[in-house]
């Protein structure tokens, strides 16, 4: 038998080494693979999830991962369909970039743009000159039609919810004329907060349902 070189036993040795480096025998993954840069937390992830920062996350409507890990969605906006956008708390919606209440709002009224004349005042999604049943006359003008007053529907109305003036504080809806914290969409309202249970180590599936050490 033919004796092996000095130079074949080390390329023997190379190989055996490389192949030991690129997965183990239990399916572990090794550090030839995390050189690799595989994800070694895919596999654990549902379907349709993505890890992020070693969790798992939706990047189609994650706030702080929109789109693709770490791209954060600015205050006011929303991920939706993997894309910030502007979000308007219920009852409210985006009209010249900012949001708005069709029903009550002099310079949309009832829809954008329809502003109301001099002397009236926008009263279920209508212009008058006094305000609907159920609805509150509000000194100040609602929008930029110089209005000296303006209607609310305190049962619904951010910035008079209750009451004229009683605004409600940022990320909270007027609910049944009270102020409530409203979530984007995917997540819930957890201790005065709004978190993602798919995701949030503190609340696992559900409220204060926290995950074990390790």
């Amino acid at each position: 038998m033919r004796r092996r070189s000095a130079g074949e036993w080390l390329m023997l040795a190379a190989m055996t080494l490389s192949m030991g480096c690129s997965s183990g025998s239990n399916g572990e993954v090794t550090p030839a693979a995390e050189d690799a840069g595989v994800d070694v937390f895919a596999e654990t992830c549902p379907t349709g999830q993505t890890t992020c920062g070693g969790a798992c996350t939706d990047t189609q409507t994650d706030n702080r991962n929109c789109g693709a890990c770490g791209a954060a969605c600015p205050g006011g906006q929303v991920c939706a369909a993997g894309t910030c956008a502007i979000a308007c708390p219920t009852g409210q919606q985006v009209c010249d970039g900012k949001c708005v209440t069709l029903e009550s709002d002099n310079a949309h009224c009832g829809a954008c743009g329809t502003k109301c004349e001099a002397g009236q005042v926008c009263s279920a999604s209508k212009c008058g000159t006094t305000c609907a049943t159920g609805f509150l006359t509000c000194e100040g003008a609602s929008g930029d039609a110089g209005a000296a007053k303006s209607c609310a529907n305190p049962k619904t109305d951010r910035d008079n919810c209750g009451a004229c003036g009683a605004g409600c504080g940022a990320g909270e809806v007027c609910d049944a004329g009270t102020c409530k914290l409203e979530c984007p969409t995917g997540q819930t309202a957890c201790g005065g907060k709004c978190v993602t249970l798919e995701s949030d180590k503190a609340n696992c599936g559900a409220c204060g349902k926290a995950c074990g050490a390790g």
